[in-house]
């Protein structure tokens, strides 16, 4: 741990802690604002490696929602929390339920529906345990399901109420330069990791990420780092199948993106990428 976060966090915790009791005796107990205050309490403790408290936090913060807020957008999102939490520590059979009851919720919530980014988020956070508990083909059928609403959005009519493209294309500036649908891309790069590295199904993995190559073809995008991790993906697949003069151009074409961006020159990525170019000039 940074030593410097670490005096941060235990400093900011005993304010906010005081800012949640504050508001039990301001607005009550069982307000709204208590439980959203235990959510980002809990994600305090996340970040600092507490996990218990951060269960702790959480599990009030929902006792608190599923009393007086059953049908609130923050109750599946504190649901989707407390299983991202149990997914962190190991406990997929407990984080389970949590992205179950998260993906329900949100299906059912007026302001939310099946096709919010949120609702997806949750199926493929669903896919990941199934994954971990080695249920594969109930994973693929969640990865599916988020990729069937993405992809009918793009045909849905302008006279429509806005698509979730149009949705997705509302991102934070923490996300600004994205490749656009970059969700898409996201999930299909993910999917990619599961065809490739699980199923060992290089065909469907390589199709999937020649489909997100294909999202970010723009000028605009030409070195985002998501490009690169496409064609770091591609090189994989091609060592895998021992496809060496691909490999090695697909590897190429990762590093020279990576080599553009001053946080990814020298990351984990460029020097794995550099390490399998290696391999393949030596095969």
């Amino acid at each position: 741990k940074n030593p410097f976060f670490t005096d941060v966090f235990n400093r900011v915790i005993p304010i906010h802690k005081g800012m949640i009791a504050s508001m039990r005796r301001v607005c009550g107990p069982k307000h709204l604002r208590v439980a959203r205050g235990l959510n980002f309490l809990a994600e305090l403790y996340r970040v600092q490696d507490d996990y218990i408290n951060a269960k702790d936090a959480l599990l009030e913060a929902l006792s608190i929602m599923t009393a007086e807020y059953p049908k609130h957008p923050d109750t599946a999102g504190i649901h989707n929390n407390l299983g991202m939490l149990y997914q962190l520590i190991g406990e997929y059979h407990k984080a389970k339920p949590q992205f179950e009851e998260a993906i329900r919720l949100a299906k059912s919530i007026d302001s939310l529906g099946p096709n919010h980014p949120n609702t997806l988020i949750g199926l493929q956070n669903l896919a990941g345990v199934y994954i971990a508990l080695g249920k594969y083909a109930q994973a693929e059928q969640r990865f599916q399901e988020a990729l069937d609403v993405l992809v009918s959005s793009k045909k849905a009519t302008a006279s429509e109420t806005e698509s979730l493209s149009q949705q997705y294309d509302k991102i934070p500036d923490i996300l600004k330069g994205y490749p656009k649908g970059h969700r898409e891309v996201i999930l299909r790069q993910n999917m990619a990791n599961f065809y490739g590295g699980i199923l060992g199904d290089y065909e469907k993995a390589e199709r999937l990420l020649q489909q997100a190559l294909a999202l970010t073809e723009t000028e605009a995008e030409l070195h985002h780092p998501i490009k690169g991790l496409i064609y770091h993906g591609l090189g994989g697949i091609d060592l895998q199948q021992s496809n060496y003069k691909d490999a090695k151009q697909h590897y190429e074409d990762a590093l020279n993106i990576y080599r553009t961006n001053r946080a990814w020159k020298y990351s984990q990525f460029s020097v794995f990428a550099f390490m399998q170019l290696g391999y393949t000039h030596q095969s």
